[in-house]
C-alpha cells in the first residue's frame, strides 16, 4: 500500500502545483480584465472630462459674448435715457412757451378790447362834435366879418372856430391813430 500513498501525494502535489501555477495565471488573467475595465473607465472619464472642458470653454465664450452684449445694451439704454431726459426738457420748455403764448394772447385780447372801447368813445365824441359843427351852420370868414359888430368880436369868433376845427382834427387824428393801433393789434394776434 505504499504505492497509493505516494500517488496520492503526487496527485496532491500535482494539484497544488497546478493550483500554484494556475492561480496566479487566473489571478493575472482576471486582474488583467479588471485592469482593462478600470483603464477603459479612466479613458471614458477622461473623455467625458475633455467634453465637459470643451463645453465649459464654449459656455465661457458665450458668457463673454453676452457680457459684451450687456455692455452694449447698457450703453444703448443710457443713450436712450439721455434722449428721454432731453425730450422731457424740450416738452417742458415747449409747455412753458405755450403757457407764455397763452398769457400773451390773453393780454393782447385785453389790450384789443381796451383799444376798441377807447375807439368807440372817441367816435362818439367825434360824432357829437360833428353834430355841433353842423348846428353852427356854414360860416365863412366874410360872413363872420359882416355879422360882427367890431373887429374884436370877429377875431374872437374866428379863434373859436379855429379851436373847434383844431379839436375836430385832433379827435379825427386820435380816432384814426387808435383804429390803426387796433388793426395792428389784430394783425399781431392773428399773425
Amino acid at each position: 500500500m505504499s504505492l497509493p500513498i505516494p500517488s496520492r501525494r503526487r496527485h496532491r502535489r500535482a494539484v497544488v502545483v497546478c493550483l500554484l501555477v494556475a492561480g496566479p495565471t487566473l489571478l493575472l488573467g482576471s486582474s488583467r480584465g479588471h485592469a482593462e475595465q478600470i483603464s477603459d473607465k479612466i479613458s471614458g472619464k477622461q473623455h467625458q472630462r475633455d467634453q465637459v472642458g470643451g463645453l465649459i470653454g464654449q459656455l465661457q465664450g458665450q458668457i463673454a459674448v453676452l457680457h459684451t452684449r450687456e455692455g452694449q445694451l447698457r450703453a444703448v439704454i443710457a443713450r436712450l435715457d439721455g434722449q428721454v431726459v432731453a425730450q422731457q426738457q424740450a416738452v417742458s420748455a415747449a409747455q412753458a412757451a405755450l403757457a407764455k403764448l397763452g398769457a400773451d394772447l390773453v393780454a393782447a385780447q385785453q389790450r384789443l378790447q381796451e383799444a376798441r372801447d377807447r375807439l368807440a368813445v372817441d367816435r362818439q365824441i367825434l360824432a357829437r362834435q360833428v353834430v355841433a359843427i353842423y348846428k353852427l351852420g356854414t360860416n365863412s370868414a366874410i360872413n363872420d366879418l359882416l355879422s360882427s359888430e367890431n373887429f374884436g368880436q370877429f377875431w374872437q369868433r374866428y379863434i373859436n372856430l379855429r379851436r373847434i376845427a383844431g379839436g375836430e382834427h385832433d379827435v379825427v387824428d386820435i380816432v384814426h391813430h387808435e383804429a390803426d393801433a387796433v388793426d395792428a393789434l389784430v394783425a399781431d394776434i392773428a399773425g
